[in-house]
């Protein structure tokens, strides 16, 4: 069969004119299908095929977008694929483990540590690890003023309130182990929690079922989380940082940075544009991976500092700055010397630029997909 005969539908694509639905989920979706599109695909999403009564070879969406027609899909023999924008353990579960069993659905994870659990946990689904793209055509760059040195976006949760009330309702043992967690993947922040526990295991004898795996994970997924957000912001006392996010962010930043508000996902484009500096921080479920902020910021040729991630390295070399993600010593003279060295700077924005229009749009997404399915 040739490219143009294939019919690819996409869970939550072209819902962009409801403004306040459009996430980074619904950007995602807009721009695969128009990634099947670029390579010759007939493309559409699910509500037009099935309004039409197309029948697609192949369904595909993030996270749980649709989750009420995948039934049907599966039924009908049809493969549908969930691409986890998180980890598979952090946020619906509950659709993997309800459909890991079937012979046509199908996992992309988005980062390689999930890997391992997956196989542990699922041992009969079918996944892989596959990053997401960036839309090329709505991140751009743009001639507009650099007036934030560094800029950082994200929401932040109050881990304190969280341990606090962990220790108020979990078991003293199952407590206990936890914090041992914690305290491991706070002092090596390169390791993902299935290394942590992996460690555990072989010195402790610890064995974990799935329910225990996950909530472990998702506590401790999200104190490191944000306590990395917060001291990292801490570290940069006296710069001009500028923070978007959710209000509790004025909890925790020093004096002289500025919480600017919520940001929509098609605004921070333009704000993104404006930055000298943007920060990008690998969420501790999704070590090992790409974040996505350095796709987007890269495509709008604005320069990224990243924590030292090996992915990243990896991936983006030299083009991409790198600060210590354990204690944060160093993250000062870096930003202070890429703000003091612009033509450095902009030189590496360009090499990144380069490096994500050539390996990572969604075109280059959808047309690995589509190998695998001409294969097959």
């Amino acid at each position: 069969m040739e490219r143009k005969d294939l019919i690819i539908g996409v869970h939550g694509a072209d819902e962009t004119s409801l403004k306040e639905r459009f996430g980074s989920v619904s950007a995602f979706s807009d721009g695969l299908k128009k990634g099947f599109e670029q390579c010759g695909v007939q493309a559409y999403s699910v509500k037009e095929c099935v309004a039409q009564e197309k029948k697609p070879h192949l369904v595909i969406g993030f996270q749980s977008v649709e989750n009420e027609t995948w039934q049907t899909i599966l039924n009908s023999g049809r493969p549908n694929i969930m691409w986890a924008v998180d980890s598979a353990f952090w946020k619906n579960t509950e659709y993997i483990d309800q459909y890991a069993t079937y012979d046509n659905f199908v996992l992309f994870n988005n980062t390689p540590c999930d890997n391992e659990p997956i196989g542990k946990f699922f041992p009969k689904l079918k996944h892989a690890y596959v990053p997401v793209g960036v839309d090329l055509d709505l991140w751009k760059r743009k001639d507009v003023e650099k007036d934030i040195d560094v800029l950082f976006m994200g929401r932040v949760e109050d881990y304190e309130a969280q341990m606090a009330k962990l220790q108020e309702t979990m078991p003293e043992l199952v407590f206990g182990l936890m914090k041992q967690i914690y305290g491991l993947a706070l002092e090596h922040p390169a390791l993902s929690f299935w290394q942590v526990c992996q460690i555990l295991e072989k010195h402790v004898g610890l064995k974990l079922d799935i329910e225990q795996y996950i909530l472990l994970f998702r506590n401790v997924g999200v104190m490191i989380a944000h306590k990395k957000r917060v001291d990292m912001i801490k570290a940069l006392q006296g710069f001009n940082v500028k923070v978007f996010g959710n209000e509790l962010w004025k909890k925790y930043l020093p004096d002289g940075m500025e919480y600017m508000g919520e940001c929509d996902y098609r605004d921070s484009v333009d704000v993104v544009n404006r930055a000298k500096i943007v920060l990008s921080t690998q969420p501790f479920q999704l070590t090992l991976g790409i974040p996505e902020r350095i796709f987007d910021a890269s495509a709008a040729e604005t320069f990224v500092l990243s924590n030292d991630v090996k992915s990243v390295e990896l991936a983006y070399g030299e083009s991409v700055g790198y600060f210590n993600n354990t204690d944060f010593s160093d993250i000062k003279d870096k930003v202070d010397y890429y703000l003091s060295h612009e033509d450095e700077r902009q030189d590496k924005a360009k090499t990144a630029f380069k490096i994500t229009a050539e390996k990572h749009t969604w075109k280059h997404r959808a047309d690995a997909i589509l190998q695998i399915v001409e294969i097959k």
